[in-house]
C-alpha cells in the first residue's frame, strides 16, 4: 500500500518535471494514507529510502529507470549519499554522480509521461 502511494507521488513529481525534498515526500506521504508512516523532518525523514529502493529495484530491473531520482536533499538539490552507495550495490556504475542523477532523472521525466499507474 505504501509502495502505491509513494509511486503515485513520484510520477506525479515526474510528470510536472520537478523534485521533491525527502521530508516533503514523507509529509506528502502520510497525508495520503492519513496517518504518519515516516517521520516528516530531521534525519528521520530519510527512512523513506526504505521504499524508494524497493522501487528503484523493481523499476530498474523491469523499466531500466529509477524513480526515486526525483528525490533530493534540500540542502544539495541532489538525491543524498546514501541513494549513490544504494545505487552502486546494485551494481550501477558511473563516474560522475551528478552527470548519472541527471540523466536518471530526465530518463524518469520521460518515462512518468508515459507509465499507465494501471499497469502495476
Amino acid at each position: 500500500m505504501v509502495e502505491r502511494y509513494l509511486l503515485s507521488l513520484l510520477l506525479e513529481v515526474g510528470r510536472e518535471k520537478g523534485l521533491i525534498t525527502y521530508c516533503c515526500l514523507a509529509s506528502r506521504l502520510n497525508g495520503a494514507v492519513g496517518r504518519e508512516l515516516l517521520p516528516e523532518k530531521g534525519r528521520g525523514c530519510g527512512r523513506v529510502a526504505v521504499h524508494l529502493h524497493r522501487l528503484c529495484r523493481k523499476f530498474y530491473s523491469l523499466y531500466g529507470v529509477l524513480p526515486g531520482s526525483v528525490v533530493v536533499s534540500k540542502v544539495t538539490g541532489m538525491p543524498s549519499a546514501g541513494y549513490f552507495k544504494f545505487l552502486r550495490e546494485m551494481g550501477i556504475n558511473f563516474s560522475d554522480e551528478r552527470d548519472f542523477w541527471l540523466e536518471a532523472l530526465y530518463r524518469f521525466y520521460d518515462f512518468s509521461l508515459q507509465f499507465a499507474f494501471e499497469e502495476l
